[in-house]
Order: structure tokens, then sequence, then C-alpha cells
């Protein structure tokens, strides 16, 4: 589901957007690439507007190629309707990726239609960087 959304994020890489590890790289389906902050802050957010709502009720996250400093550590999915009022869907805390370009998926039980999705990456594990290569949604299509 992730294809069916516009992406958006409240802290972007150095370069730009287009850079070379700006956002967009985040949802490319390519694990060689990633979205690349400098500095990280623990207040940001990766967004996903869905054409329509969705009831989503997995997801996945992807290590970068190289530093396991710059992993994500603790997140928190919340969803909108309105982009005003948000729900959170899934919170994990002291998350570990085993290995570089690893994809952990995380499930959970949500049957709320959501239009927006936006995970907000709380902690990670300690560099100035911080780094992603993929975030996939999923969930049922609604008919």
């Amino acid at each position: 589901m992730t294809d069916l959304g516009v992406l958006s994020v409240n802290v972007e890489n150095e370069g730009g957007r287009n850079a070379g590890e700006g956002s967009p790289k985040v949802v490319d389906n390519d694990l060689g690439s990633k979205y690349l902050t400098n500095p990280y802050r623990d207040t940001m957010w990766i967004e996903l507007n869905l054409l329509a709502s969705q009831a989503i009720d997995a997801y996945e996250l992807t290590s970068g190629n190289d530093a396991v400093s710059r992993d994500p550590k603790n997140w928190t999915l919340r969803g909108s309707k309105d982009r005003i009022t948000w729900v959170d869907v899934d919170t994990r805390v002291d998350q570990v990726f085993t290995d570089r370009k690893k994809t952990n998926r995380y499930e959970f039980t949500n049957t709320e239609l959501y239009k927006y999705y936006r995970l907000y990456i709380t902690k990670h594990n300690g560099d100035q960087r911080f780094q992603l290569a993929e975030f996939r949604i999923f969930g049922k299509p609604q008919s």
C-alpha cells in the first residue's frame, strides 16, 4: 500500500528531497538506498498520505547499509482522518535490527480507516545522523 500514498517528512536530508539520500529513498523499494538525516531529531516523522482511507495492520522497516547507531529504536505509528487529530495505532520500544539492510515486520490490530499515517521516530541508537532504508505499510484495500 505504500505505493498508494504521497510521502512527506518534517526533517529532510541536508541535500534536499532529491539528494542521493533524500526522503523518497525510504519508499523506493530499493534496499540498497536509504533516507538519511543529519542531524537526527526526536520530533521527526515520516508520513504517507494515502489516495483513499485504509485500515493498515502491518508495516515493515528496513535498516540502512552502514551504522547501527543510526537505526530507529523507539517509534509510534499514528493514523489520522483529517491530519489534525492523530491516533496511536502501534508503538515499539527498544527495537533492534540484527543486520544491515534487515527488514523487520510489525503487525498489530487496527480496523479503523485512516487517510494519513505517520511514523514518529522518538529515539534512535545515538548517532548524530538517522537512517532508514525502507518504510512499507500493509493492509486490506477497502472496496
